[in-house]
């Protein structure tokens, strides 16, 4: 009603003016025209849809897809046609107020009028036409959902039961976690795929205005899915981890960053055997355990102050013959047994770090007395030089 007084004011203050009302009258014609061809457009789409529509449901199973489409096409129709019907009425009272202020309106413009109100009846005439027919289908529709989504629950029977394979849950695999993760990533993207099909028909239940369906199931599988992930992901981690410090050469091994990461592994193993308590995070949870068992003689052999003399006095302890640059890994030590003589080790190790001490205090010494010697011959240098001087000024005092 504020745009009709508005309207009121504006010719009543301008009665005076018939060009202005003629340019008014004109504006609102071309206004309505907008109209005209905007309902003509939706009036056009909804027939193509229609009988689209029509017509594919006869040839297609799986119309429920389509269904839901046009339903949600004839929600938005009757959003549109309220806006649409406002802005009708707001024509209607315009037109009125100039015909009650005796304003000519052209007559091309009252044939678009009528043919506005004749575009308006047959925009209502085919949505009441699609919300029949979708009224008709609707009982059909919603058994059709019903029937795909207890398809859709036994799929998800399957590939949660899957999940319970010995692959998966068993030992047999664990030195071959790649594997695992493989076949873990294709039950990933069935599990992702059902996950969509039920977020659809979820959709499709609420547009059809009946109770969305819960699969509890589908989500403690999803929940399954991604603890058993996180676990054969740590396992590969860790084997790959423990080869890689297996086989380098041991004296280009940095024990400081493998013992940060043990310990990381140790919580992460603890962790996962404490949620999930299966044969794959107990034997990870032991292999783990076992090598931060070891892991204080690894810092022993890893002191980067043994030398040629310290290794050629291990290696003897595994019957084994040491030459300088000799390459070996910690797998090598651990196979000839050098962890079964943890004293030695560590003594040996202490010993190589006390004498690096030694060493490096005696180094320090010597270069200080490099600089003393130095010092020293210069300032004999220099009170040889005076003393030459002053037997030199003596004597040719004499003199």
């Amino acid at each position: 009603m504020g745009l009709l007084e508005k309207c009121k004011d504006g010719v009543a203050k301008l009665s005076n003016r018939p060009a202005f009302l003629k340019d008014y009258a004109h504006q609102v014609s071309e206004c309505f025209i907008v109209l005209l061809a905007a309902v003509g457009v939706a009036v056009s789409l909804l027939l193509l849809m229609s009988h689209y529509f029509i017509s594919f449901y006869i040839s297609c199973l799986c119309i429920f897809v389509y269904f839901y489409l046009q339903v949600s096409i004839i929600a938005q129709l009757r959003d549109q046609e309220k806006a649409l019907y406002k802005q009708t009425s707001q024509v209607d009272q315009m037109y009125n107020l100039l015909r009650q202020y005796d304003v000519k309106v052209p007559s091309e413009d009252l044939v678009l009028h009528e043919d506005l109100h004749e575009r308006q009846a047959e925009y209502r005439k085919e949505v009441d036409a699609a919300q029949a027919f979708r009224d008709s289908k609707m009982a059909e529709m919603v058994v059709a959902v019903n029937t795909n989504i207890a398809k859709l629950q036994e799929q998800i029977g399957g590939i949660v039961s899957r999940l319970e394979d010995d692959l998966f849950v068993e030992t047999e695999s664990f030195d071959d976690p790649e594997h695992v993760l493989e076949e873990l990533s294709l039950l990933g993207q069935r599990l992702e795929s059902a996950d969509q099909l039920a977020k659809n028909y979820a959709g499709y239940q609420r547009l059809f205005n009946v109770p969305e369906f819960e699969n509890a199931e589908l989500e403690l599988g999803k929940e399954k899915y991604e603890q058993l992930k996180a676990l054969w992901e740590c396992v590969n981690n860790w084997s790959t981890k423990y080869k890689h410090w297996s086989d380098v050469q041991f004296t280009e091994l940095q024990v400081e960053e493998v013992d940060k990461e043990v310990q990381v592994f140790f919580k992460e193993s603890f962790a996962f055997h404490k949620k999930l308590s299966s044969k794959v995070s107990e034997t990870l949870k032991d292999r783990i355990s076992d090598f931060k068992a070891i892991m204080p003689n690894v810092m022993d052999l890893g002191n980067p102050n043994i030398r040629a003399r310290h290794w050629e006095k291990l290696f003897k302890l595994i019957n084994e013959n040491y030459y300088n640059d000799m390459p070996f890994s910690l797998s090598f030590l651990i196979k000839a047994g050098i962890m079964s003589h943890k004293d030695a080790v560590q003594e040996t190790s202490a010993s190589a770090s006390g004498e690096a001490q030694l060493e490096d205090s005696l180094e320090k010494i010597r270069k200080g007395w490099e600089k003393q010697a130095f010092t020293g011959m210069k300032l004999c240098h220099v009170c040889c030089f005076d003393f030459c001087d002053w037997r030199e000024s003596y004597v040719s005092t004499l003199v």
